[in-house]
């Protein structure tokens, strides 16, 4: 049987809302939900995970190799 990380270190999960003192701006309400997107559609296809993103254009995305290789 599998377990999660979570299981043994609870506390990597962050609590809900947000980390920081100000709210995203409507401009980063809109990156945050164009790269949350893009994040889940490149994590399922198993390529990578993250993504980075600037007035709604991709400047630079984890690819297979993952971030030690590039």
């Amino acid at each position: 049987r599998f377990h999660s990380a979570l299981d043994y270190c609870p506390e990597l999960l962050v609590n809900h809302g947000f980390l920081t003192r100000r709210k995203p701006s409507t401009a980063q309400w809109r990156d945050i939900k164009f790269g949350w997107d893009i994040a889940k559609d490149i994590g399922r296809l198993d390529i990578g995970q993250t993504v980075v993103v600037n007035d709604t254009a991709v400047i630079a995305v984890e690819a297979i190799e993952g971030t030690d290789q590039a």
